[in-house]
C-alpha cells in the first residue's frame, strides 16, 4: 500500500470515528434534556399545589401501584422549592434528584424546610423519566 494510501486509508478510519461519537452525544443531551423538563414540570407542580397533577410523574419501576395521600398534601403550601442536584448514572437510565422544599402547615402557619431526596428513572418504551419515590414527605418534619 503506497503512503497516500495509507493516509486516505488512516483519515477514512478516523473520520468514521468521530462521526459516530456526535450521534451518541446528542442522544446522550436529549435524555438529559427530558429529565430536566420533567424534573422542572414536576417542580412547578408541586410548588403551587397541583399535587394531583404532579402523580403523573410518579411510578413504581416494579408496576406496583402508589396511592399518595392528597387530602394530606393539600394541608401545606409550598413556599419555595429549589433543585440543589441532579445526579445521572452512567447508563442514563436512573437519576437522583435533591430537593430543597420549604413549605407551611396551613392550620397552624408554622414554616418547615425538608431535604427530599428523588429517585427517577428512564422508561425506554414511553420514552419518559418516572418518580419512584413518591410526593415529598411534608407531615415527616411535624412528627
Amino acid at each position: 500500500m503506497n503512503r497516500s494510501a495509507r493516509y486516505f486509508a488512516f483519515f477514512l478510519i478516523t473520520l468514521l470515528l468521530v462521526a459516530c461519537n456526535p450521534v451518541q452525544k446528542v442522544k446522550d443531551r436529549k435524555h438529559t434534556e427530558d429529565l430536566d423538563a420533567a424534573t422542572d414540570t414536576y417542580r412547578k407542580l408541586i410548588r403551587w399545589g397541583h399535587f394531583d397533577q404532579a402523580l403523573q410523574y410518579i411510578k413504581a419501576r416494579d408496576g406496583s401501584e402508589q396511592v399518595p395521600d392528597l387530602k394530606e398534601a393539600s394541608r401545606y403550601k409550598v413556599s419555595h422549592y429549589t433543585i440543589t442536584g441532579r445526579f445521572l448514572s452512567d447508563d442514563l437510565q436512573d437519576a437522583r434528584v435533591v430537593a430543597t422544599i420549604e413549605y407551611i402547615k396551613l392550620d397552624n402557619q408554622v414554616a418547615k424546610t425538608l431535604r427530599d431526596e428523588q429517585h427517577w428513572w428512564y422508561e425506554p418504551e414511553a420514552k419518559r423519566w418516572h418518580l419512584s419515590t413518591g410526593l415529598p414527605d411534608f407531615a415527616g418534619g411535624f412528627r
